[in-house]
C-alpha cells in the first residue's frame, strides 16, 4: 500500500461534483399479408443461382448498411450478411435510454450460432411466414410512397415491429427504408423482391478464403505461435489476445494496394480446422475451457469503416513479436488468475511479463490501439470521446524514459494504485457509484503523489527532448492526430490539421490503462452506472497524459497552460484542486524553450520537426498548417484554395460555427466526380471536465473553432455532403468565407448541399465509398449515414 496523503471530499461540494461529473409500426391494410411480385423488371437469375451474394447482399452493402451495421444498428438489424437478415431485429437497441441492469450480449457470430438460438434471445424475424408479409418488403415498398422529409435522425427513430405489430393499420410514413433517403430503384427492390418470391434460397457456404501457399504457410506459422503449450506462450497469447481481439488482422497482397481478405482472432473449443468460437462477456473472462485454441478465421459480412480497425500480420511481424516476448529475458512462473479484481487490472495480471516489452508492443502499432478505443466494440466510442477535445496530437515517451521502465521498484509500488473500474464489473448500483468514484479517485491520486517523487528522483534536472519517443527513426506511429466528430473520432498517423490546443504524452501507464478501461474492460451490455464510471475513469486518463505533456514544460508555466486548458468557474478549479491536478514534479527541463511565452506551442514543434524526422512525422498538411508551420505552400490550384478558409478562428460571427462536426465536399461533374475532402469543425471546448455541461463550455469558447480539411475520408459518418463543378470552387470558397449567420449557412447548404432526400445522395455516397477505398485501400469500409443531415 502507498504511504500517500488521500485527499478529502468536501461533503456538499463532492455531491456536486458527481452528479456532474456523471450524472406502432403501422403497416398500410393494402400491403398486410402480401409479399410484393416483380413489376416493371427482373433480376432474370435462375432460382439454382446464388441469388443472395451476387444481387441481394450488393443492394444491401451499398444501400442499407449505411445505417443497418454493427452493435448500434437500429434495432439491432445488422445487414452487413444473411446472417444478419436472418437473425432479424430485437427491440432491446444496445445504445439506447440508460439501463438500470446489463443485458445479454448479442454480438453476431459470437452470442449464439442458430437462427433459433436467436429466437430465444429475443429477435424477431423480418422475412416474414406463411401468416404475415416480410417486413423486409413492406418497409422498402412504404419508401416507394410520397413521403416527407422525416425530423427524427436515425438514432433517434427506433420504433422495433415485431410481425404481429407490423399488421396494425396505421402507417408510419417514417419507417420506410431506407430511412430518410431516397428508396432504392425498381431494379435494386425487384432483386429482393424475386430472391423472397423464389424461396429466399440462402447464399451456398461462404468458400474458404483462399491465400497464396505462402500466406497460408504464414497463416500456419501464426496459429502455432499463439498455441505453443510453454507457459511463456500461453501468457503471450493471452495478453495479445485481450489487445488484439477488435482487430481486422491482414497480410499485404504483393501489389500493396489492391483490397485484401480480413480476418479475425477468435478463442476456440476446437482445433483451428474446425474452429467454434467461445463467447465470453469480456476478452478477459475466463474461456470456461481447460484445453482452448487460438484461431484465425474469416471476417465475415462487408466490412465498414466505423468498426474496422485493421492489423498487418507478416512475417516480420510474427519475428518481431518472437523477439519481444519469447526470446526476452523473462521467466514466468504461473499462468495469471482470471478473477475478475486481477484481470481487470493488468499491471497486475502481466505482472510477471516485463514492462518495457508491453510497452514496446504498444508502441509498435499505436495507431491500432488509439482507434480501439475510438471505435470500440460498438462502433462509435462516445464513453471515450465525450472526454476529449475536438483536435489534438498523441505523442509517446520514450520506453527507457519511462517511469516503470526504470524502476520495477516504481512499478510495484503503483500497481494497486492503477485499480480500473472494470475490476466491478458490468453492473454497479446507485449507491455504489460515489463510493467507487471516490476509492478510484483517491487511488489515483495516490498513484500521482508518489510519480511525482519518482520523477523528481530519477531527474532531477527535467525531461529532455530526447525523452520523447522517436519511433526509432522509422516508425510513424510515433505522431498521432486524433479528430473528435461529437460522439465519434478519427485517428490519423502525422500531424494533420493546424496546431492543437492541447496534447497527449502517453507513457506506458496512462496508454495501458486506455485500452482495458476502454476496450478490454469495458462493456457496452453493461449498465449505465458502469459506462459512467468508464467515462469519469477516462477523465483521469485524460489529464494524466496532458501533465506528461506539461512536465515537459518550464515548471513555473505548467500551472498556467493547465489553467488554459481548463477554464471554467467555480466547480472546473475544485475539482482540479480535489484531483491534485495543480501539484506538478519540482524539477526544471532541460530543453531550451528561448523564452516563457507559448511554451507548449514551442515544445509541440520541437518534438515534431526536432525530435522527429520526416519518415516518422509523416508528410506536411500543406491546406492545414498556418500556426503549427507558418511558410508552407501549397500549389495545386485546388488545395490552395481550401487553404484560405482552413486554420481560422471563428472570431465573431465567423463561418466555423455554423458548420457540423464532419463534412465530405465533392468535386467534379455529378456523373463522374473526381475529389473527395473532409472538412473537419473544430469545436472549441472551454474544457473537457464534465461529463453533462459540454454544451456550455463549446458556447463560451465557440469564437476559437475553426475549420480543418483533408484530402479523403477523415470520419465514419458525415453530416452533410457538398458538391460543385471544380470550376466553381473559387465561387464555393467566397460564398463560405460570407457566411456570419445561421440563416447564411442555411442558403449555402441550399446551394451546395444534399439533402438527405435528394436523389443525387447515392450517386455521391458510392463516389465517396468508392473513392476512399482507392485512397486507403487497408483502411477504408463502406462509410456510415445515421448522423447524416442530423
Amino acid at each position: 500500500m502507498l504511504n500517500a496523503k488521500q485527499f478529502k471530499f468536501k461533503p456538499v461540494l463532492s455531491a456536486v461534483l458527481i452528479v456532474l461529473v456523471m450524472g406502432g409500426f403501422g403497416i398500410n391494410a393494402a400491403l398486410k399479408n402480401s409479399t410484393p411480385k416483380s413489376t416493371t423488371q427482373s433480376s432474370n437469375l435462375p432460382p439454382d443461382s446464388n441469388m443472395y451474394l451476387e444481387k441481394v447482399q450488393g443492394v444491401f452493402n451499398s444501400r442499407c448498411i449505411a445505417c443497418h451495421s454493427c452493435l448500434e444498428s437500429p434495432c439491432q438489424l445488422n445487414l452487413q450478411s444473411y446472417e444478419g437478415l436472418m437473425r432479424g431485429l430485437q427491440k432491446e437497441n444496445v445504445y439506447g435510454s440508460p439501463r438500470l441492469s446489463p443485458i445479454a450480449p448479442t454480438r453476431l457470430y459470437e452470442d449464439a450460432q442458430s437462427t433459433e438460438q436467436w429466437r430465444k434471445m429475443g429477435f424477431h424475424s423480418v422475412m416474414g411466414d406463411t401468416n404475415h408479409a416480410s417486413l423486409l418488403t413492406q418497409s422498402l415498398l412504404l419508401a416507394s410512397e410520397p413521403r416527407l422529409r422525416p425530423k427524427k435522425a436515425v438514432k433517434d427513430s427506433r420504433t422495433c415491429p415485431t410481425q404481429d405489430e407490423a399488421s396494425a393499420p396505421v402507417i408510419e410514413k417514417d419507417l420506410a427504408m431506407p430511412y430518410g433517403l431516397p428508396s432504392l430503384t425498381t431494379t435494386e427492390q425487384n432483386y429482393i423482391y424475386d430472391w423472397i418470391n423464389k424461396g429466399a434460397v440462402p447464399p451456398k457456404p461462404s468458400s474458404p478464403v483462399t491465400f497464396s501457399p505462402e500466406i497460408r504457410s504464414q497463416i500456419g506459422e501464426w496459429i502455432n505461435f499463439f498455441n505453443q503449450p510453454d507457459l511463456k506462450h500461453q501468457i503471450t497469447s493471452r495478453y495479445l489476445f485481450e489487445h488484439l481481439y477488435l482487430a481486422h488482422f491482414f497480410f499485404q497482397t504483393p501489389d500493396q494496394k489492391s483490397r485484401p481478405e480480413f480476418l479475425k482472432l477468435i478463442r476456440s473449443s476446437r482445433t483451428c480446422d474446425n474452429p467454434q468460437v467461445i463467447s465470453t462477456r469480456s476478452p478477459n473472462d475466463d474461456p470456461g475451457y481447460k484445453q482452448f485454441y487460438y484461431c484465425f478465421v474469416k471476417a465475415e459480412g462487408a466490412i465498414v469503416s466505423k468498426n474496422h480497425i485493421p492489423y498487418e500480420l507478416s512475417a516480420k511481424k510474427l519475428s518481431w513479436l518472437n523477439d519481444n516476448f519469447i526470446r526476452s529475458n523473462w521467466q514466468p512462473t504461473a499462468f495469471p488468475s482470471y478473477e475478475d479484481v486481477k484481470a481487470a487490472n493488468p499491471f497486475v495480471t502481466y505482472k510477471e511479463m516485463p514492462i518495457i516489452n508491453r510497452y514496446k508492443f504498444l508502441l509498435e502499432d499505436s495507431q491500432y490501439h488509439v482507434m480501439t478505443f475510438i471505435k470500440g466494440p460498438v462502433c462509435v466510442g462516445p464513453v471515450a470521446v465525450n472526454s476529449i477535445q475536438d483536435q489534438f496530437y498523441v505523442f509517446f515517451m520514450e520506453p527507457q524514459s519511462d517511469l516503470m521502465v526504470r524502476s520495477k521498484e516504481y512499478a510495484n509500488a503503483v500497481e494497486t494504485s492503477l485499480t480500473l473500474p472494470g475490476q466491478f464489473g458490468s453492473y454497479i448500483s446507485k449507491r455504489q457509484v460515489y463510493s467507487i468514484y471516490k476509492e478510484l479517485a483517491q487511488r489515483r491520486n495516490a498513484y500521482r503523489v508518489v510519480e511525482k517523487s519518482e520523477l523528481e528522483r530519477l531527474s532531477p534536472n527535467g525531461l529532455a527532448l530526447t525523452d520523447i519517443w522517436n519511433g526509432d527513426e522509422t516508425n510513424d506511429n510515433a505522431l498521432l492526430t486524433v479528430f473528435r466528430h461529437n460522439d465519434n473520432a478519427s485517428v490519423l498517423k502525422g500531424a494533420r490539421g493546424d496546431l492543437s490546443k492541447t496534447f497527449f504524452v502517453l507513457d506506458y501507464s496512462t496508454f495501458e490503462r486506455l485500452v482495458y478501461n476502454l476496450v478490454v474492460n469495458f462493456d457496452i451490455f453493461g449498465n449505465a452506472e458502469h459506462q459512467i464510471l468508464t467515462r469519469t475513469y477516462m477523465d483521469l486518463i485524460r489529464m494524466d497524459s496532458e501533465n506528461n505533456f506539461i512536465n515537459f514544460l518550464p515548471y513555473d508555466q505548467r500551472n498556467k497552460v493547465k489553467g488554459q486548458w481548463y477554464l471554467g468557474r467555480f466547480l472546473t478549479k475544485e475539482k482540479m484542486k480535489l484531483l491534485s491536478e495543480y501539484n506538478y514534479p519540482n524539477t526544471p527541463t532541460q530543453i531550451d524553450f528561448k523564452g516563457v511565452d507559448r511554451t507548449q506551442e514551442k515544445l509541440a514543434r520541437m518534438i515534431i520537426f526536432d525530435r522527429l524526422n520526416e519518415k516518422v512525422r509523416g508528410p506536411v498538411d500543406s491546406i492545414n498548417w498556418k500556426n503549427l508551420k507558418a511558410d508552407v505552400r501549397n500549389d495545386d490550384p485546388i488545395e490552395s484554395q481550401l487553404r484560405s478558409v482552413t486554420s481560422i478562428k471563428n472570431g465573431k460571427d465567423g463561418f466555423s460555427e455554423y458548420f457540423p462536426d464532419l463534412s465530405f465536399l465533392i468535386l467534379g461533374p455529378i456523373e463522374n466526380p473526381t475529389k473527395l475532402y473532409s472538412i473537419v469543425h473544430q469545436k472549441e471546448h472551454k474544457n473537457v471536465s464534465w461529463m453533462f455541461l459540454e454544451g456550455m463550455g463549446l458556447e463560451f469558447a465557440k469564437h476559437e473553432d475553426t475549420l480543418s480539411i483533408g484530402q479523403g475520408a477523415y470520419g465514419s459518418y458525415p453530416n452533410q455532403l457538398f458538391f460543385t463543378e471544380s470550376q466553381n470552387l473559387s465561387r464555393l470558397i467566397e460564398d463560405l468565407k460570407r457566411i456570419d449567420s445561421k440563416s447564411k449557412y442555411e442558403k449555402f447548404v441550399k446551394t451546395y448541399g444534399v439533402d438527405r432526400m435528394d436523389s443525387r445522395i447515392w450517386k455521391l455516397y458510392d463516389f465517396a465509398n468508392a473513392e476512399y477505398l482507392r485512397l486507403e485501400p487497408i483502411h477504408a469500409g463502406i462509410i456510415d449515414l445515421s448522423r447524416y443531415n442530423q
